[in-house]
């Protein structure tokens, strides 16, 4: 098809699939001017003027600045604009480890909701044996007051992720050196551990890699001594010995609702035979 050799601010805004706005705001910053102005302030635009209105659009696509596209089409020299380039490649990658960073913990957190609602609508508080990967964990030794709100959304725990310029991410755990002194309420230690979602030097454990009596706690701390009775029950009747040590997964928390009856606490004690 030939093309004309000039086009209306509506015949442009149409063949280039933007608006007669946007062509208007391109003239006023100075980006996009058109060649003529005629009667009654019309606009014309040649062909060659339009067909800057594709790199406009590609260079948008890149998050590139209107500044910084000005001075592309005004002509920078190839230095200039490979070191704008090399500084927007770096300004994305900072960029894309943030979105990371916010999708991994959205997506953890939605799978532990998930994981409550599934336990509460099933009543599943049966005891069993599971096998737990592996996985390298963030923990801070601390003493436990008994409290299981200041233990579990921990301030200093905190502190000491942002110390480290990193982030958690997935279920709070605590690990507590004897399951007896938790079912008394007697234990005066506990240890704080999170999976941190950059990797992570110092302050690390390895959790997992065998078999953990488990059994999902539903309600408040209060009464969760009962769910350790009910699971040694359950090990010495079909002959498991338990470790001493004992965690505690937090599936839903404080830090999801105030409602108490909707926490789902996963209690996990390592197991032989």
């Amino acid at each position: 098809m030939k093309l004309q050799d000039s086009y209306t601010i509506g015949e442009a805004a149409e063949k280039c699939g933007v608006s007669r706005k946007t062509l208007r705001f391109y003239d006023e910053q100075g980006i996009l001017r058109p060649d003529k102005i005629g009667e009654n302030n019309y606009r014309y635009y040649s062909t060659e003027t339009l067909l800057t209105i594709p790199i406009l659009k590609y260079y948008k696509q890149m998050g590139f600045t209107l500044s910084e596209i000005q001075s592309f089409i005004e002509g920078s020299t190839l230095n200039q604009t490979r070191r704008v380039f090399a500084q927007k490649v770096d300004e994305l990658n900072i960029e894309r480890n943030a979105w990371h960073e916010k999708h991994t913990s959205v997506v953890d957190w939605l799978e532990l909701i998930e994981e409550a609602q599934t336990v509460l609508e099933n009543n599943a508080t049966e005891v069993g044996v599971k096998f737990r990967e592996k996985g390298t964990y963030f923990y801070m030794e601390q003493a436990y007051n008994s409290a299981p709100m200041e233990a579990i959304i921990n301030i200093e725990f905190t502190n000491q992720v942002e110390h480290a310029e990193n982030a958690i991410t997935g279920p709070v755990l605590i690990q507590y050196p004897s399951c007896k002194e938790r079912m008394t309420g007697t234990c005066k230690t506990m240890r704080l551990v999170q999976k941190t979602i950059l990797p992570q030097e110092d302050s690390t454990m390895e959790f997992g890699g065998g078999l953990y009596l488990s059994c999902y706690h539903i309600g408040g701390h209060e009464h969760i001594a009962e769910t350790y009775e009910k699971m040694m029950a359950w090990a010495e009747k079909h002959k498991y010995i338990c470790g001493d040590e004992c965690y505690e997964r937090y599936v839903v928390d404080y830090w999801t609702t105030k409602n108490s009856t909707d926490f789902v606490t996963e209690i996990l004690i390592d197991v032989s035979r």
